[in-house]
């Protein structure tokens, strides 16, 4: 079948999405490009560590990151460790220069969390992937970065009730269980 961004080695699993006519497909990145450029040229080195394939991650990162802002990319392979072994995020903080307790490690999983704890880095969890925040927190971020998306897209749509609807949910299905996790 057709294959949309595929990358040569990679074994990929067959997924089905059915669109109607006026339904839209979109990449979200919201902004993670555009800031892992800025750090960059801030002089921040990035690197990327992930229990994907090696040859998948790579070649994502080639895609969007052409020009070099990320300084190292290692996905999985059977010559190393994953996560939540701190040995490969051990390696990038030697072949960087730079001590752990100089580095973070943003993550949407409980093992990044993990991972991050066993290296000695500061754990930022982002809630926009695999887990909730309280399971982020549960497993070692020190903070987690919640992005909401619809109440702001409700406002700009100009849809009241929903964008109330999308607050009252947030406040019930992600504050209050941070809170309840924090006393």
């Amino acid at each position: 079948g057709f294959v949309l961004g595929g990358q040569e080695g990679v074994k990929y699993k067959e997924y089905e999405i059915r669109l109607a006519p006026g339904d839209k497909l979109f990449v979200y990145t919201d902004g993670i490009p555009e800031a892992i450029r800025t750090l960059h040229a801030m002089g921040y080195r990035i690197a990327v560590l992930s229990n994907k394939q090696d040859a998948y991650t790579k070649g994502l990162v080639r895609l969007w990151f052409p020009n070099g802002e990320i300084a190292w990319v290692y996905g999985q392979a059977a010559d190393r460790p994953t996560k939540p072994d701190p040995t490969v995020p051990l390696e990038i903080c030697a072949f960087m220069g730079v001590s752990p307790s100089e580095c973070a490690l943003i993550g949407d999983s409980d093992v990044d969390m993990v991972t991050a704890k066993n290296a000695g880095f500061t754990a930022i969890g982002v809630s926009w992937g695999y887990r909730v925040p309280e399971l982020l927190l549960k497993n070692g971020a020190d903070f987690v970065y919640v992005h909401l998306e619809a109440p702001d897209e409700a406002g700009h749509r100009h849809e009241i009730e929903n964008k109330v609807k999308a607050i009252e949910l947030i406040d019930e299905k992600i504050v209050a269980p941070i809170l309840d996790y924090l006393r």
